[in-house]
């Protein structure tokens, strides 16, 4: 069925329920599983003035 499975979070509620469901199915099929952590930039710049 699945051979790789991907799973993108940022630390929401919802993306940690991805991330459980996305270990279960990972483990029931034998899947390879990757996980990429996104982060909102513009959060990471307070001291930064935008145009």
């Amino acid at each position: 069925m699945y051979r790789h499975i991907l799973v993108a979070i940022d630390d929401s509620p919802t993306s940690v329920r991805a991330l459980d469901e996305a270990i279960g199915l990972a483990r029931l099929v034998g899947a390879q599983l990757r996980i990429v952590h996104a982060v909102d930039e513009v959060s990471l710049n307070w001291d930064v003035e935008y145009p």
